[in-house]
């Protein structure tokens, strides 16, 4: 079984795109989805188009994630995660026995635990979120908790993780590389795209979106950023961790 990091790097390999003179702008998390698989199923792909383009019957917009699952802004919790945690976590990510989102929190302190990893159904998103439904079956990395504690604004941490969603609806099912995902991320963000609106929201509300992928980039990052102890000791504790 694919290690979780590698199989949600499937899902997608994200460039946050376009830039408000239309360029491709690497500004938003590596890997993120919505209901990803601990242990995928194999793919019934149609053949269809790729990636997903807009159908105005059915528009994806704002309400429709509002629907689904209305993204909850974090309670971050400051000192809850040590340099250990990071690396166990960060071994979690690439542990091939785990089955379940919510076993990423496997020996890792019952304080780190609580503040990284939570549930669809909680008051408020941890950095990373399995589905109360699937008993954790499913999940996914909530970078907008990240970039929207940076940037100081709920407003930016939602359109960022709206935008990340989207792309894995526009992308998941007709993938199966990074390169691929990249190039689908890519059209899916156009201004003609599924995902371009998102991408003018994104860009509307998040004032500094170079500070806050500086800070949330990679999930162990995210974690740190929001559970960790303060920014200097984090940056060198995410950095060994995420060379483990």
């Amino acid at each position: 079984m694919t290690p979780v990091r590698a199989r949600t790097a499937f899902v997608l390999a994200v460039l946050t795109c376009c830039s408000s003179s239309s360029s491709t702008t690497d500004t938003a998390p590596a890997d993120a989805g919505i209901d990803v698989r601990i242990a995928p199923e194999a793919s019934d792909d149609d053949g269809g188009a790729c990636p997903v383009p807009p159908d105005p019957a059915n528009p994806v917009d704002q309400a429709y994630f509002d629907q689904r699952r209305p993204w909850k802004p974090a309670k971050p919790a400051a000192g809850s995660c040590d340099k250990d945690d990071l690396a166990q976590l960060a071994a979690n990510l690439n542990d091939e026995t785990i089955k379940s989102w919510f076993e990423l929190g496997k020996d890792i302190s019952a304080s780190c635990k609580a503040c990284a990893i939570g549930a669809d159904t909680d008051p408020t998103w941890a950095p990373i979120i399995g589905t109360t439904e699937s008993n954790g079956d499913t999940g996914f990395f909530n970078f907008g908790a990240c970039f929207g504690y940076v940037d100081e604004s709920d407003a930016c941490g939602k359109a960022l993780q709206y935008e990340q969603f989207c792309y894995s609806l526009a992308c998941s099912d007709c993938t199966t590389t990074r390169a691929e995902r990249v190039a689908c991320v890519k059209e899916a963000g156009k201004s003609t795209g599924l995902c371009g609106p998102f991408v003018t929201k994104l860009l509307a509300e998040c004032n500094n979106l170079d500070v806050d992928r500086g800070k949330c980039a990679e999930i162990v990052d995210s974690v740190w950023t929001l559970c960790g102890s303060p920014a200097d000791a984090g940056s060198e504790a995410a950095a060994d961790a995420s060379d483990m």
